[in-house]
């Protein structure tokens, strides 16, 4: 997770505009495991302060559909 790093985040918001992280974490309530984070730096770069914008939803779904299309390694 040092992409949640705050030097990570940094980093990341310094080299591109818009930032995707997907991950998987520990089951919620509803069982959700998968998620994603979109990171949007909304100050111009170099700009003091740095500010990002940080979005987050649950894609269990999509990554149930690529499990399903991805080739089997036996």
């Amino acid at each position: 997770m040092e992409h949640f790093s705050l030097e990570g985040l940094k980093a990341a918001a310094q080299a591109k505009e818009r930032t995707l992280f997907r991950y998987e974490s520990l089951p919620s309530r509803t069982g959700k495991r998968f998620y994603e984070t979109r990171v949007i730096r909304t100050s111009n770069p170099g700009e003091r302060p740095l500010t990002l914008l940080f979005g987050f939803r649950d894609i269990d779904q999509i990554v149930e559909q690529e499990q399903a299309r991805a080739p089997r390694v036996l």
